[in-house]
């Protein structure tokens, strides 16, 4: 963990980034989701679900499409990924979202996540007040989430074998 400070800013914890790589999220029986992988070539005629145009997220989703001369088309915005999944399972769009364990398996069986290997992976971290800055109960809070993150590392894991997932299933 480490820890973060500036000039009138109170001390921060803050856990390194993990990688998240991003999938199209396609339903199941989308053309694209009978291929392994896909290129940015395949892109072009897709509905993208569209992100929040001030998210992190959306700025290098939309910089990498600019940069591989993909001009999608946005028929659909959402305020987070979770909608983005529900419309994409619907067959409303292509939801780019992080590779969540959460979104393959018996509750999504309509969803496939198909890989772009050109797609560059998001990082996510997370931070916090030093803990004698917080209450006590915030405090525990932390330790808690904490502890739970240091568990669920392991089914992560297994949810995501080497960063690449395949047709809705791991590789």
């Amino acid at each position: 963990m480490a820890h973060l400070a500036g000039a009138g800013r109170r001390r921060l914890h803050r856990t390194p980034g993990r990688p998240c790589p991003r999938c199209p999220a396609l339903r199941a029986d989308h053309p694209l989701t009978a291929k392994p992988l896909i290129a940015p070539v395949d892109l072009p005629d897709v509905r993208i679900v569209g992100l929040p145009g001030n998210s992190t997220s959306c700025s290098y989703l939309d910089a990498w499409l600019e940069e591989s001369g993909i001009r999608p088309v946005f028929d659909a915005s959402v305020a987070d990924w979770d909608t983005a999944i529900l419309l994409a399972e619907l067959g409303l769009g292509c939801a780019v979202v992080p590779a969540l364990p959460g979104w393959l398996g018996p509750s999504h069986t309509g969803l496939r996540l198909v890989p772009i290997p050109a797609l560059p992976v998001l990082y996510a971290g997370w931070g916090r007040p030093a803990l004698g800055a917080l209450s006590s109960r915030a405090r525990t809070f932390a330790d808690t989430v904490s502890r739970n993150c240091a568990g669920n590392r392991s089914a992560s894991r297994s949810a995501v074998s080497g960063g690449r997932i395949q047709r809705g299933r791991q590789t």
